[in-house]
Formats: C-alpha cells, sequence, structure tokens
C-alpha cells in the first residue's frame, strides 16, 4: 500500500504533489532529528523488523530515499529535455516560415 502511494507522489507533477513532497521532507528532517537524539528509537524499529541492528536500517532506507530521490530527478529532466525540444521545434518552423530577403528575415 505505501509503495503505489510512494510512487504517485514521486511522479506527480502538480501542485498538490509538490506541497506533499514538501510534507514528506519535513518529516523526514523531523524523523532524522528524532533518530540522532533518541538512537534507541532506531534499534527497537531495527528489532521489529528483522534488521540486525539500527545503522542497517538507517543505511537501506538511505538507500531507498536516494534511489527515489534519482528516479525523480531523471524523470524532470526528460520532461525539461521534451520541453525544450518542443520550443527548438517551434523556432524552428517559425523561422522556416520567413522568407530570405523580406523584412523580417534575418540573412
Amino acid at each position: 500500500m505505501f509503495l503505489p502511494a510512494f510512487v504517485l507522489l514521486v511522479r506527480g507533477t502538480g501542485t498538490r504533489s509538490r506541497a506533499l513532497r514538501g510534507i514528506a521532507v519535513l518529516i523526514g528532517v523531523g524523523g532524522a532529528s528524532i533518530i540522532i537524539n533518541q538512537p534507541r528509537i532506531i534499534s527497537r524499529a531495527a528489532s521489529e523488523l528483522g534488521v540486525s541492528s539500527g545503522g542497517d536500517l538507517v543505511l537501506y532506507a538511505v538507500v531507498v530515499a536516494l534511489t527515489t530521490f534519482v528516479g525523480y530527478a531523471l524523470g524532470k529532466f526528460r520532461r525539461v529535455e521534451q520541453r525544450l525540444n518542443t520550443v527548438v521545434h517551434e523556432l524552428a518552423v517559425i523561422s522556416e516560415k520567413v522568407e530570405p530577403g523580406s523584412r523580417n528575415s534575418k540573412f
């Protein structure tokens, strides 16, 4: 149940998804500060999840978070690249419509 919601949160591009990502970052920072100040909490959670130590659990969480971030960054890069290609294509079409020798021509 958590994974599909997380995928929708990461893949969303609207204002709502952006707000939810901001809230998730705040929760992550708050959770990190709690873990740093109270390491027994993460050790107890690790033992409940069957992980050998709290440090291992933190490492696994960081790997998942970084993988998610890389996926999000690549998706955003692809969207920006597609927009840029569209703009360049439209500019090429516009500049092709202007006849050489006319007043609007740069040649």
